[in-house]
Parts: C-alpha cells; sequence; structure tokens
C-alpha cells in the first residue's frame, strides 16, 4: 500500500536529471518529467505498480492536471508516482513517463454500438476502465473501447475498437469511451464536428468558403435546425428586396450525417444534408419597381414623390411598384442558441432629384447584422441580406447567412424547408415616408 512521501526526493531526481527541455508536456512524453522546482508538485507516492495507478491518482487528486510516472525500468527512482499542479518546465529522466490528466480522463457513456468489422482485440481480464483505455492508446489503430462493469458476467472484459457502428444502445453494466475526450471521437452527445473540433452551434458570414460538418453519434435523439438567408439584391431605382429564408428542422438518425454550408458573395445561400441542397435565394434586384424578397424593395417615384420606403418582417416595400416580400415571420423559428429577428427596411434615398426606394429589410441574428460602415443608418435597410438602396453602399444588398445548431430532440414537429413563394395581397401597406424615417433616425 503505497503513501505520500514529500521529503526530499528532490535530492534524488535533481542529482540525475539530464538536461532540461524547452517543450512541456502535451499528452504523453517518455524520458520525460515535469519540472519539481517552485510550488507544482503536489505529493509524490512511491510504491505505484503501474502507470494506470498513477493515472487515477492524479484523476481522484483535486488540481492535478500533470503526473510523472517512474515504473520499473526507472533509475534511480522506481515505481514512484509524481502529480502536478503545472508543468511549465520539464527535465530528462530514465525510465520514465509523463502524461497530462486531460490525456487520459475517461469520458465514457453507459452505452454499446454494433461490433463487427470494428473489432481489434479481446481482453478478459482487467481491473479498471483505465486499464482497458491504456490498451487502446497503445494499440495501433485503437480509437475507442467497450469495458464491462463489475454487475456485468463480462465483469474486466475490454473489447478495442478501430470505430464506432451504430446504432448506439444503452448499457447499464458497460461502457464506451473514445482514448481522446477532447476530439470528435467524443461521441455521446448532441453536435457536430469541423476540422476535428467538437461544436454544437456555428454562425458562417464567410463568403464563397464551403464548410463541411459531419454529425456525432448519441444515444440521445438529437435535432439539427438551419437558418439560411440570401443576399440581398442590389437597388436600382427601386429598392432591392431583402435575401430569401429557408429554415430546417429535423431529427437526426443513427448514422453519421454530412452537411455543407456555402454563403455564397451576391448570391444565395446554400446547405446540403442527407444528399438534398436547399437554397436560400438572393433576394431580387430593383429595377423600376422594387425587388421581390423575404421584405419588398420600395418602389421608386419621380421628383414629385413621395419617397418608397423597403419592407420589413416580410412585408411587401412602399407604394404600388413596391416588391413583395414574404410574409414569414422569423420569430417563430426556433432556436436555443440564437436570437432571430427582422431588420429594419431602408428608407428611401433621392438621386439625382428622383425618389428611390429603399431596401427590404432583413434578418438579425442575436440582435446583429454586417457592419454598415459609415453610412447614415436610416436610409439603408439593416440586417443580414438586407436590400440594397441606390447609391448607398455601392447599391449593393447585404451579405447572407447562414445558422445552424444541434441539440437533443424536444419532440417538436418537424420543418423542412421548400422553396420560398411570394404571396400577393390585394392591399397595400402605405406609410408616408416622413413617419418612417423620422421612426428610423435613432435606430
Amino acid at each position: 500500500m503505497f503513501s505520500p512521501s514529500v521529503f526530499s526526493i528532490y535530492f534524488l531526481i535533481f542529482g540525475f536529471v539530464l538536461g532540461i527541455e524547452d517543450s512541456p508536456v502535451t499528452c504523453s512524453s517518455n524520458n520525460t518529467s515535469c519540472d519539481p522546482h517552485g510550488e507544482s508538485l503536489i505529493v509524490t507516492y512511491p510504491e505505484v505498480e503501474t502507470i494506470f495507478e498513477c493515472r487515477v491518482l492524479c484523476i481522484d487528486t483535486e488540481g492535478c492536471e500533470f503526473f510523472t510516472y517512474y515504473g520499473a525500468e526507472g533509475f534511480p527512482l522506481k515505481n514512484f508516482c509524481q502529480l502536478f499542479a503545472s508543468c511549465d518546465e520539464t527535465l530528462d529522466c530514465i525510465g520514465c513517463v509523463s502524461e497530462t490528466r486531460e490525456c487520459h480522463s475517461s469520458c465514457s457513456s453507459n452505452v454499446i454500438g454494433q461490433i463487427d468489422n470494428n473489432f481489434l482485440d479481446f481482453l478478459p481480464n482487467l481491473d479498471s476502465e483505465f486499464g482497458c483505455m491504456g490498451h487502446c492508446k497503445n494499440t495501433t489503430g485503437c480509437k475507442f473501447y467497450t469495458y464491462y462493469l463489475e454487475s456485468d458476467p463480462y465483469f474486466g472484459t475490454c473489447i478495442l475498437l478501430s470505430s464506432i457502428i451504430g446504432p448506439l444502445e444503452k448499457c447499464d453494466s458497460c461502457v464506451t469511451g473514445p482514448i481522446n475526450c477532447n476530439s470528435c471521437d467524443n461521441f455521446n452527445y448532441c453536435g457536430f464536428c469541423e476540422s476535428n473540433k467538437k461544436m454544437t452551434t456555428m454562425m458562417v458570414t464567410q463568403q464563397n468558403v464551403e464548410i463541411d460538418l459531419s454529425s456525432t453519434l448519441s444515444v440521445s435523439q438529437c435535432r439539427v435546425r438551419i437558418l439560411a438567408v440570401g443576399a440581398g439584391g442590389s437597388g436600382d431605382d427601386g429598392g432591392g428586396g431583402s435575401g430569401f429564408i429557408q429554415y430546417y428542422s429535423q431529427k437526426i438518425n443513427e448514422s453519421l450525417t454530412s452537411i455543407s454550408l456555402h454563403v455564397q458573395e451576391k448570391d444565395s445561400s446554400l446547405f446540403t444534408i442527407y444528399g438534398q441542397t436547399v437554397e436560400a435565394a438572393r433576394g431580387q434586384l430593383g429595377s423600376s419597381n422594387g425587388g421581390d424578397g423575404y421584405s419588398g424593395g420600395g418602389g421608386y417615384t419621380y421628383s414629385s414623390g413621395p419617397g418608397c420606403n423597403g419592407g420589413s418582417d416580410g412585408i411587401d416595400g412602399e407604394c404600388e411598384s413596391g416588391g413583395k416580400g414574404t410574409e414569414e415571420d422569423v420569430r417563430t423559428y426556433i432556436f436555443e442558441n440564437f436570437k432571430v429577428t427582422p431588420g429594419a427596411g431602408g428608407g428611401y434615398h433621392v438621386v439625382d432629384g428622383n425618389y428611390c426606394g429603399g431596401g427590404g429589410g432583413g434578418v438579425l441574428i442575436n440582435g446583429h447584422g454586417p457592419s454598415t460602415g459609415n453610412k447614415e443608418q436610416w436610409t439603408h435597410a439593416t440586417g443580414y441580406g438586407a436590400g440594397g438602396t441606390q447609391g448607398i453602399n455601392d447599391d449593393n444588398g447585404y451579405q447572407g447567412v447562414i445558422i445552424i445548431e444541434m441539440v437533443e430532440d424536444q419532440n417538436e414537429e418537424t420543418t423542412i424547408a421548400a422553396p420560398s413563394t411570394i404571396t400577393y395581397t390585394t392591399e397595400e401597406t402605405l406609410k408616408s415616408c416622413n413617419e418612417l424615417s423620422d421612426g428610423l433616425e435613432g435606430v
């Protein structure tokens, strides 16, 4: 039975270290010890027979982030375990290894998947899950393991796996886990991976770059929600319509799912899931009439006026020649991690004595849209996908956006996007340009 001994083992260590390395421990470093100078050393345990025991000691000790283990080949220290709060400097040593706590922390879950062509090895007599994890780390190609707990007839059995094959089922008497909790191999959560980073939400504003995601396996029922907004149409005599919108909400099945996101410059925003590509089209360009879109662009009038402002919140642009809106209420689109609200419609703009229509209002994400630069804000629309107004922002509409989140399903209704449609109404909503411009001056 080992017990702590902090007594000046320091002398032994310092007398036999071979030099100081430049790099700290990142995960597992052979023949490397954490430097025990200063206050980083928490405790030293003698008579620790295996590295697995040392790992458990670190995991069970508050504040331990690193450990150094001197094994049977260690000299002069043999079967010693040192726990550290930090490891900013390292020293050379003989027969030792230093590791991070995080590298060997278990993030297993009480689940089990299909064992088929992912099988690597069957080890029947291991004392702990950490031993199973250690064997996986030392086996080429092993990324996952399943370990049977004391309540199972197969207690102590460790199965090494190259991958996880769904479906996943709950298993109260066993655990399955990855060897790296920080990579996308950590499977049992609702989320997705991008460039081997675990994520549950993403907002894409970068244009002309296709982003590929893959969903993770989970025993929980997961749901993906996506909102895509196309770029706003450019303004001319009439204001540009704001970018069309597509909303998608569906349960994720038990297999891995690939998702592609693409915000195009001055064009549609696209996403692909289950082989289906959904397009949120660009708003219609303004002409002698306002452009159609999620919110319609304001119409064009000659020097006699009145000016025609862009629509907002899915409504038509002002005046008889205003563009048509889709009458969508973006506030009804369900998200847990984003707040989606309508942006303001653009005010008309006088160019060479003529009244050019304002662009249609776009969509705000968490209260924000793209930068409006130094332009007078009341004269143009706000939000992602907002339509353009002639003479403002080089006549261009604003860029589109895609947001995505993956969460545990709450049995909400499935919504699969269909192409946006324009609803034509028999009544026009007319407001005086003075009233609208007054209301937007403080925005």
